[in-house]
């Protein structure tokens, strides 16, 4: 259930679910309020703690749900970050997963490989060039000699 929640549910489903545990638990929560109140002082007790229960469960179910999207979706902007500065050398994390992060990671590894073959390209063009201009320059030095030698004549 967890890894489902955090690698594939998209982001609208994700909160679909929390909607349904913290409807869950505020029901559950009202409930346990009005038995509360109908019951002897020694039931209400175990009311108060049921009640202390939820409150639990509702912070921890916060924080863990927070983790599980926040986590990723700040990790993969780093990441774009990093991409954006030149870094090609690190992986795309969170390819793998099949919700909305996910899909993302796996639209800028494209983007990562296309950048890859644009540094890949220049390389290729700067060394054309380089020879380019080591022929044009041996020409130019024959083209002088040549030229020096005719007047020589």
């Amino acid at each position: 259930m967890f890894t489902w929640f955090a690698n594939h549910a998209p982001i609208r489903t994700k909160f679909k679910v929390l909607l349904a545990l913290h409807g869950t638990v505020a029901a559950t929560g009202v409930a346990t309020t009005y038995l509360a109140a109908e019951a002897t002082p020694a039931e209400a007790t175990i009311y108060v703690v049921i009640a202390a229960v939820l409150f639990v469960v509702t912070v921890v179910a916060v924080l863990v749900s927070g983790k599980m999207i926040s986590d990723p979706y700040v990790a993969s902007v780093v990441r774009m970050e990093e991409l954006a500065a030149g870094d090609l050398k690190t992986p795309i994390p969170f390819a793998d997963h099949r919700d909305c992060i996910g899909r993302m990671s796996r639209a800028v590894s494209v983007f990562k490989q296309n950048a890859e073959t644009v540094q890949a390209a220049a390389a290729a063009q700067q060394q054309v060039v380089g020879t380019l201009g080591e022929g044009l320059t041996r020409l130019a030095a024959a083209w002088t000699v040549s030229a020096f030698c005719l007047k020589t004549l």
